[in-house]
């Protein structure tokens, strides 16, 4: 809103300077290392959760497959809506 009413490159300068001292992170899904958001793999499935690498998403699998969805579908896996149903039974 304020850039079309503003010409000023300054504030540009500064972002550009944020983005190469804080580069973006996130953290493995299975060892928790925070690492650069670009060395990270992403799950193929959801496109959520990040791994250091292959050893790293197999490790998870297990846990990761239950709540695994399909975001733009909204569709959650089987496993997850059978966990969801039990712990609303052990709730009740």
């Amino acid at each position: 809103f304020y850039s079309k009413r503003i010409k000023c490159d300054c504030l540009k300068d500064q972002y550009k300077q944020l983005k190469i001292c804080f580069p973006k992170v996130g953290t493995c899904g299975h060892c928790k290392k925070i690492k650069e958001r670009k060395t990270l793999m992403v799950c193929g499935e959801c496109g959520i959760s990040m791994y250091c690498g292959v050893e790293c998403q197999r490790g998870d699998w297990p846990r990761h497959k239950v709540i695994c969805c399909i975001p733009e579908t909204g569709l959650v896996s089987t496993e997850a809506l059978e966990k969801m149903m039990q712990e609303k039974e052990e709730m009740a």
